[in-house]
């Protein structure tokens, strides 16, 4: 997967996957090829600047960053192609998708009641994008990757 990254909040001077808070949740953007990440960009008004990414492992994605960047407080999912409509991919902070700790519908979690147990995961669905939707650097280093698409990598 390729994820976007920016600078991090936190000291250090390192990079952030870049994320949309929406619906109570935040949404780690990530794409399946520099295609993909260009469409996103686009869409958003901004494909003529670079994007830096990362290259990511999907199961890194689900089982590392998604706890990493849950740890802000906020539940945490994926976003996968966001600018792509029905054809993006939502793999939402529920058991099943991401580690039951940090998912939100886990005994004891913020999604559930006293008694009740957890429904079927839910499935992954689609997503669509809107441009003028707020994104901003996650809490979060990335493993080092190339450069935005289309572009030559910076030395």
């Amino acid at each position: 997967m390729l994820v976007p990254v920016g600078a991090s909040d936190g000291q250090g001077g390192g990079v952030a996957p870049l994320t949309v808070d929406m619906g109570g949740v935040r949404w780690i953007l990530a794409f399946t090829g520099e295609a993909a990440l260009a469409r996103f960009a686009v869409a958003r008004g901004e494909g003529d600047r670079q994007w830096p990414y990362r290259g990511v492992w999907g199961a890194a994605l689900l089982d590392a960053a998604v706890p990493t960047v849950a740890e802000s407080g906020m539940p945490c999912g994926v976003l996968v192609n966001a600018a792509d409509g029905a054809r993006g991919l939502v793999l939402p902070p529920v058991v099943g998708v991401v580690p039951e700790e940090v998912a939100v519908d886990r005994p004891g979690g913020p999604g559930s009641s006293p008694g009740s147990s957890p429904g079927p995961a839910a499935s992954p669905g689609s997503f669509d994008s809107s441009p003028g939707a707020a994104a901003s650097p996650g809490p979060l280093d990335s493993s080092p990757g190339a450069a935005g698409p289309g572009r030559q990598e910076e030395r």
